[in-house]
């Protein structure tokens, strides 16, 4: 039986109420209004012109973006946004935003889609409490609390000449206390990771050897995940080269406080002189003011909305910029103080870092914080892909 069709074209009908080859997609029809109260509000306005796209400097071919996502949005295709690795190669440069013309901020929509993967990333969900306002305050404070309820109960008689910590809180307690937190966090990460990979995770050729697998997975873990994630390159491609020294002046201050704190846990707390001043602590000396000079940046920004990546920012931005921010201050004073033999300052700014960097950690796998586990993975297995439909493209050799 054939059907007349518009334009003189003629088709079996039984090809037209054929079932498609491979999964069908499930739609979700509120998926474009979960993104717009996670910020994306302004989605509604765009009619998918390709303008942001096209301005994108890191938008290439086969992973395209931001138009391909926020069709992706618009017509419901949760799994499609999900598994799409060029969510996390967007920096937010605001160039996407600048040159829309509806004004539909494509720039926030990448943000949103962002928070929104978090929630689904995250193990039983967890992450959606942090991305409610009212939950998410609840819950800060509750953590704040339980840290400091936790701390002035185990604290010690504290000694004033010369101060010191050890006699204020135990540093064993700290070390106990820090490696079941580290634990829990790990495994939550681990659980995050398993199911943002069950999402992005793509059909590899099997028919190659086992040796030019391997090939592809190790070499791409080298080209891209060290020298994009740790360097971070592409973001060189925006114009705005002042947020990526300030960005890369956040991401390594905060890795080298990790290294910093990872030897005095190794060589042990509390066992470490003043002088003459050890390599770790001139280390995180320095990753401290690297770190509280981007979060200063970014802070500065926010507050002043100059720039189109800060001129709509989600309450979840506030609270993490804020919290480093705190973290690289209180840090740094308290290392301060304690070569200035100050001992209120030293014991007061104590007991507020403990319990900036114990919300900062429990909230990492679940919050902004997660942007430095998914975009390595992503990059790796966007490149990886690549790299495996450039053999296929090439055929049997």
């Amino acid at each position: 039986m054939n059907q007349i069709l518009p334009g003189s074209q003629t088709v079996q009908l039984e090809k037209l109420t054929a079932r498609p080859e491979g999964p069908l997609t499930k739609i979700d029809p509120y998926l474009a209004s979960k993104l717009q109260k996670l910020g994306a509000t302004r989605l509604a306005l765009c009619y998918n012109c390709g303008t942001c796209t096209a301005i994108c400097p890191l938008s290439k071919e086969k992973v395209e973006f931001p138009r391909t996502l926020i069709r992706y949005a618009i017509l419901g295709a949760e799994e499609k946004l999900l598994a799409s690795p060029a969510l996390w190669l967007c920096y937010y440069c605001g160039e996407c935003s600048d040159s829309c013309p509806r004004d539909a901020e494509p720039g926030e929509f990448m943000m949103a889609a962002r928070r929104y993967a978090i929630e689904k990333y995250s193990i039983g969900r967890v992450a959606s409490v942090f991305y409610n306002p009212v939950v998410s305050t609840v819950s800060l404070i509750a953590v704040t609390l339980v840290a400091l309820l936790g701390i002035l109960t185990m604290k010690g008689t504290p000694t004033f000449s010369p101060p010191n910590l050890q006699s204020l809180f135990s540093f064993q307690i700290i070390h106990d206390v820090g490696l079941w937190l580290g634990a829990i966090v790990a495994l939550s990460v681990f659980a995050n990771i398993a199911i943002m990979t069950k999402h992005v995770r793509f059909s590899a050729n099997k028919e190659l050897p086992l040796f030019a697998r391997s090939k592809i997975w190790v070499s791409n873990l080298v080209s891209s995940v060290i020298r994009e994630s740790l360097g971070q390159l592409d973001y060189l491609k925006c114009t705005n080269k002042n947020r990526y020294v300030a960005h890369m002046a956040l991401f390594w201050g905060f890795i080298g406080l990790a290294i910093a704190t990872s030897i005095d846990f190794i060589i042990g707390l509390g066992k470490i002189p003043l002088y003459p001043v050890p390599p770790q602590r001139v280390l995180g000396i320095l990753s401290g003011l690297g770190l509280t000079a981007g979060a200063a940046y970014y802070f500065y920004k926010r507050l002043r909305r100059s720039e189109r990546h800060a001129k709509s920012s989600h309450f979840t931005d506030w609270i993490f910029v804020t919290l480093m921010l705190l973290a690289g201050i209180s840090g740094l004073l308290l290392t301060f103080s304690l070569y200035l033999t100050s001992a209120l300052a030293a014991y007061s700014l104590y007991l507020i870092h403990l319990v900036i960097v114990f919300d900062l950690v429990a909230m990492a796998p679940f919050t902004k914080f997660a942007h430095a586990l998914y975009r390595p993975l992503a990059i790796w297995l966007n490149q990886a892909a690549m790299s495996y439909n450039k053999l296929a493209a090439r055929g049997p050799r």
